[in-house]
């Protein structure tokens, strides 16, 4: 399993830890970008995952971070839960599966993005 993957289902993990819920994809990769600038700004420029990020409509986005949910999915790591809104708009909410994916300090996350990470997940 590779970094992004790791970081992926750890954001997961605790978001459920912490009974915030399962995450929509948009938000998922908000939380996964917030890591790597998070990480960017404690180790001098080098984001945890090194992934390239673009800015699109919805916020930061990566090619690699969306094939990584998908690859997760597949794998069946991740529980996804596809819904309809009151507007007929489907949407998917992630959740680890089982005991899948470890704590952020577990995966090797600068001990502080950990912390910013959790209070973002607290927070939004």
């Amino acid at each position: 399993m590779n970094r992004t993957e790791s970081l992926i289902l750890g954001i997961l993990r605790e978001a459920k830890d912490r009974n915030h819920g399962p995450l929509i994809r948009t938000v998922l990769h908000k939380f996964v970008y917030l890591a790597d600038v998070y990480s960017a700004e404690e180790t001098l420029g080098q984001t945890f995952t090194g992934q390239r990020w673009e800015f699109v409509h919805f916020g930061p986005f990566s090619g690699a971070v969306a094939s990584a949910i998908d690859h997760l999915a597949a794998s069946n790591l991740l529980f996804a839960d596809t819904r309809e809104s009151a507007n007929d708009v489907e949407y998917v909410l992630y959740s680890p599966r089982g005991s899948a994916g470890e704590s952020l300090r577990a995966i090797g996350l600068p001990p502080g993005v950990g912390l910013r990470l959790d209070s973002d997940l607290h927070r939004y």
